[in-house]
């Protein structure tokens, strides 16, 4: 019972979630993985290309090469990456509109989009 227990915890510390924002580069013909350009991903990698397995063909319906996506990923022990939940991105300009010379960090983003609405700010911070 008890090497059962400390499996099982082991288990749990070898894998790590996390989550970023990318743009979807390909997605496999069987719909079982997706390669995404992503943003640097605090604790686990810096901004980069690479693929990822869905863990079902489904998370994958709707979204097309091109699309600006926020994901979670679980990256295993055995070096796997699997997707735990994959959506388009709503404000994927918004982003693009703010850059990183508008002096606003970036940790702030999601907090003004969601309190402030993405056309409102897009549209204050808009060069005259």
């Amino acid at each position: 019972m008890f090497k059962l227990f400390i499996v099982v915890a082991w288990m749990f510390v070898a894998s790590q979630t996390y989550s970023a924002r990318g743009i979807v580069k390909s997605i496999g013909a069987d719909k079982r993985s997706i390669t995404i350009a992503h943003e640097a991903i605090p604790g686990y990698m810096g901004a980069m290309t690479m693929s990822f397995e869905a863990s079902a063909p489904s998370q994958l319906d709707g979204l097309a090469v091109g699309d600006h996506v926020r994901f979670a990923f679980t990256a295993t022990d055995d070096g796997r990456r699997v997707i735990t939940q994959i959506a388009k991105d709503a404000a994927p300009h918004f982003w693009r509109t703010i850059g990183a010379s508008s002096g606003v960090p970036s940790t702030l983003y999601p907090w003004i989009v969601n309190v402030v609405g993405v056309t409102s700010i897009t549209a204050r911070l808009r060069p005259a």
